[in-house]
């Protein structure tokens, strides 16, 4: 175990963990933590409106038919209300996800700096990556192996398999950290037997 090669991996130093054991963010933890709220912030805008544009383009492709054969509002057929049933049904749907979606955009990651400590053990998983096909369907593409970080009773996912290296399984380490955006510094505490 080095300590150097574990600040180079995990991407700390001395002052990021002395702030850290104090329960502290230094300034460039706390850029980090900003570029990755408006990272999150950007997606989720993204995604409302994503939500509602294909809510409008549904709406255009139930409408446009409707008006073509001279569509009234005191002469619905069964085709029209069936029609305005589900532009009704998928707004709905939409816009709560929509809404939600805004407003997650404005949340924060809640910067409090916890601390894990116990002894350290890597779990070797897979996780499923797909994409989407020409025609919008989600097709399986292959699964990635990670390896996830098990400290104590916390887990965190997806960590640099260059720490497996590093940290020796069974050792005692402590771990700083923020829900939501990850591992911020580390340091050994003791080689158990």
């Amino acid at each position: 175990m080095s300590d150097s090669e574990l600040r180079k991996v995990l991407n700390f130093d001395e002052s990021d963990l002395n702030a850290n054991r104090s329960g502290k963010l230094t300034s460039k933890q706390n850029k980090a933590l900003d570029r990755s709220d408006k990272l999150d912030s950007y997606i989720s805008i993204g995604l409302g409106i994503l939500f509602l544009l294909v809510a409008l383009i549904f709406t255009y492709l139930q409408v446009s038919p409707m008006l073509a054969h001279g569509f009234s509002l005191t002469n619905l057929t069964a085709e029209d209300k069936k029609g305005l049933t589900i532009i009704a049904i998928l707004w709905l749907i939409m816009g709560v996800v929509a809404i939600g979606s805004f407003i997650r955009s404005f949340n924060k990651v809640n910067r409090a700096v916890r601390k894990a400590e116990g002894k350290v053990s890597f779990v070797k998983s897979e996780k499923r990556i797909e994409k989407l096909d020409t025609d919008g369907r989600m097709s399986f593409v292959r699964n990635e192996v990670q390896y996830d970080l098990h400290v104590g009773t916390n887990i965190f996912s997806g960590v640099n398999e260059k720490l497996m290296n590093i940290m020796g399984d069974g050792d005692v380490y402590t771990i700083y950290y923020v829900d939501g955006f990850g591992i911020l510094s580390a340091e050994f505490v003791r080689k158990e037997k």
